[in-house]
Formats: structure tokens, C-alpha cells, sequence
């Protein structure tokens, strides 16, 4: 397993010792499969690469597990070290766990957009990239379903 997947399972200790979680460690990849909290409509999944890329990915807990979703890469080029890379994604998946949050789907013509939202002291922030998928069909939502919003509330206590 790499020292990423080391680091984030003693994040999640440290948060919550009885926190259940899922391990599925692969030949190429490890997934550290989180729990949903109490109520959530979306759960994270941590995914470290074998080249040490990690990402945090969400999926619909009443939904397909294989849809496409929000997720958070941590791209080599967008960090200075590895270490930054490891620290920045370790502060990110502390952050998603320890706060409420939310994810919007904006459904287009072509494209499906998602962006991830924090709370901090009443207030949402974005956190994480903006991210999009062609659609397989190119037709125009319905004008009720054109933007969803996806909510879970803090999965530990800060």
C-alpha cells in the first residue's frame, strides 16, 4: 500500500477510531471506501494510484456506484512536491469529513456539471475542482431538473 493510503487510514483513525471503513487494496490502486453519514444522499471514496496520485471521489448512496459523479483529482503538475501534493489532499479529505457539505449538478445540453461546496461558519465555499461529463443524450433536461443539489452532513466531528 503507498504512504498516501498509510497517511489518510491514520487521518481517519485519528477522527474516528470506530469509523467504518471499507479497504479494497488493488494491484494498481488502493480505495479507502467511506461510509455515508447519518441521512446523506452521497458518500467519498479515497482512491491513491500506484504513482501516488490520490483522489477523492463521491458517489449517490441510492444510486448507480459506476455513474458518473463529482471527484477530486490531485494532479501531479497542479503541486510543487509530492509532499505538498500529499499534505493538500490529506487537509482536503479533513476538511470533507469533518464539515457539511454538498455537491450541485447542473445539467446542460451536452454536459453534466458538478461542483463540491463546504460549509464554514454559515457560508458555502467551494472546494476541490469544477467538474464536467459529456452527457449521452443531447437533449434538454426538464427545466425542474436542470440543477440538483446533493447534501451529507459531517461524516466525524471536527
Amino acid at each position: 500500500m503507498h504512504e498516501t493510503a498509510d497517511q489518510a487510514l491514520a487521518l481517519l483513525r485519528s477522527l474516528d477510531p470506530d469509523l467504518d471503513v471499507r479497504l479494497d487494496d488493488q494491484e494498481s490502486f488502493c480505495a479507502i471506501h467511506l461510509p455515508p453519514a447519518p441521512r446523506a444522499e452521497y458518500r467519498f471514496t479515497l482512491y491513491i494510484h500506484e504513482d501516488g496520485e490520490p483522489q477523492v471521489g463521491a458517489v449517490l448512496v441510492d444510486g448507480d456506484s459506476e455513474a458518473y459523479f463529482w471527484y477530486w483529482p490531485f494532479e501531479e503538475p497542479d503541486f510543487t512536491s509530492a509532499a505538498q501534493r500529499q499534505s493538500e489532499f490529506l487537509s482536503a479529505v479533513h476538511q470533507l469529513l469533518t464539515s457539511r457539505s454538498r455537491i450541485r449538478q447542473k445539467r446542460g445540453w451536452l454536459n453534466t456539471h458538478f461542483r463540491c461546496e463546504v460549509e464554514v461558519g454559515g457560508a458555502w465555499s467551494r472546494v476541490g475542482p469544477l467538474m464536467s461529463g459529456l452527457k449521452a443524450s443531447f437533449k434538454p433536461p426538464p427545466s425542474d431538473q436542470k440543477v440538483t443539489f446533493y447534501e451529507s452532513r459531517a461524516l466525524v466531528s471536527p
